[in-house]
């Protein structure tokens, strides 16, 4: 049996709004596989947390935080 999370990329970089059922199973399983320190199961969670941090809109102006630089 090959590595389980050779093809995880994929699930691991959709974003966890595009998750149905069936892919949030998928990649638990394919964590659980082959994940055994939570090294890419943490890293996936950092990403949702960058992305929510830009998503973010502060309440009392409704506006976004500024951009990089390099965007």
């Amino acid at each position: 049996m090959g590595d389980p999370l050779y093809g995880a990329p994929g699930l691991l970089g959709m974003t966890k709004e595009r998750l149905n059922n069936e892919t949030s199973a998928e990649i638990t399983r394919l964590l659980e596989a082959g994940d055994p320190d939570g090294e890419a199961a943490n890293t996936w969670q950092a990403k949702e947390s960058v992305r929510e941090l830009y998503t973010y809109r502060n309440p009392g102006t409704r506006q976004r935080p500024p951009r990089c630089a390099h965007q």
